[in-house]
């Protein structure tokens, strides 16, 4: 069972991702500027590169036409939309969602090194949309990706029912 959505749902953050691509196409070896400022002249603040363990490595935060403001780690920045594209597992197609319920959810993939079973790639705030599209196993929801699934713990997290807002 979920929960009604209230409508301040509606204004919720969703989780997405940023990767740098090529022309693009994916290039794991690729790297971009990101920028202080919606700017080229400002001042470099870091590199967007491609993902890891299937993970995009910034947060998206706003999205604009030709600049996209993004978070990797502590670091804030703006990166070019025609060398970005954007991972997400929310498509406002299902009439649920799975919404974190604790501050800090984290983010679990499977170890490469298989030292342990899983391991923390991310943390996401609390009442952040994750996906619309349901897929449990084990005891997590699973957010799947072109390389490895993300999961999140049943217990970190809220399943409610998605507003149909008026077109």
């Amino acid at each position: 069972m979920g929960l009604w959505v209230p409508s301040m749902y509606a204004e919720l953050p969703t989780y997405t991702r940023v990767y740098a691509v090529y022309n693009g196409e994916d290039a794991f070896d690729y790297s971009i500027n990101v920028y202080q400022e919606p700017d080229a002249n400002s001042a470099v603040v870091g590199q967007l590169g491609a993902g890891f363990y299937g993970l995009a490595p910034a947060i998206l935060l706003e999205r604009a036409y030709t600049w996209s403001k993004i978070q990797m780690g502590d670091v804030v920045g703006y990166v070019e939309c025609a060398k970005i594209d954007f991972q997400t597992w929310y498509y406002a197609e299902g009439i649920r969602v799975v919404l974190t319920a604790k501050d800090q959810t984290p983010i679990y993939a499977d170890d490469p090194s298989g030292e342990s079973e899983m391991i923390v790639v991310d943390y996401v705030a609390k009442n952040t949309i994750m996906t619309d599209d349901l897929i449990l196993r084990d005891g997590y929801y699973v957010l799947e990706t072109a390389h490895d699934n993300l999961y999140l713990k049943k217990s970190d997290v809220q399943v409610v029912y998605r507003i149909h807002l008026p077109q």
